[in-house]
């Protein structure tokens, strides 16, 4: 059999299997991501295709009866969160330890949702909702400037304490209206994570 000049089966042989392997773990490299893609392009889909009507728009989330992770992100932070290499996410209505006790004890907070993401190295991420009383704002200002939070209102009324612990440490508790958030970045956070969801939950 004729064979095309300039071409050498010793070079090319071993290419070919080289370039075969690469495209075999490139493929192994993206099955995990293929239900998270498939996910993401349905809801785009459903979202694109649904007629919206604006008498049926969602209750704000701090009046939601039992609001899910998904609710407390803004889209494009659920995505950065989503997409981040080696996280994964955990709901509860369990009283994350980022509430101070002395705290949980003087309010007894009724705890919506508690999100947990947990990356490699320790990394964490907590974001907590819960209902309390109305008009505790002054008690758990007290309490938190205790425990050594530094403490601001803004407009609107809104609490928001902080007790930054490191580069990228932060324990931040907010409280307005009866309702209070509580955010931990630890070791790791998109780039202003706390803000983001504070805006978000009481846009």
């Amino acid at each position: 059999m004729a064979r095309t000049g300039g071409r050498n089966l010793w070079i090319a042989v071993p290419a070919g299997l080289l370039c075969a392997a690469v495209v075999v773990a490139l493929a192994y490299l993206a099955l995990p991501m293929i239900p998270v893609s498939v996910a993401w392009a349905g809801e785009v889909l459903r979202s694109a295709s649904t007629p919206k009507d604006p008498g049926d728009a969602p209750p704000p989330i701090t009046q939601a009866e039992r609001p899910d992770c998904r609710d407390l992100y803004p889209d494009d932070l659920w995505a950065e969160l989503v997409w981040s290499r080696d996280t994964l996410l955990a709901q509860s209505i369990a009283v994350p330890d980022t509430m101070p006790p002395t705290l949980v004890e003087a309010l007894t907070p009724t705890v919506l949702v508690t999100c947990t993401w947990r990356g490699g190295d320790g990394r964490q991420l907590v974001t907590a909702l819960a209902r309390v009383p109305d008009q505790m704002t002054p008690v758990a200002e007290a309490a938190l400037r205790a425990e050594g939070f530094l403490c601001r209102t803004v407009v609107g009324g809104t609490l928001i304490c902080r007790q930054p612990s490191g580069d990228d440490d932060l324990v931040q508790q907010v409280l307005r209206d009866g309702v209070w958030l509580s955010i931990a970045e630890r070791g790791w956070h998109p780039l202003r994570f706390a803000d983001r969801v504070v805006a978000h939950v009481w846009e």
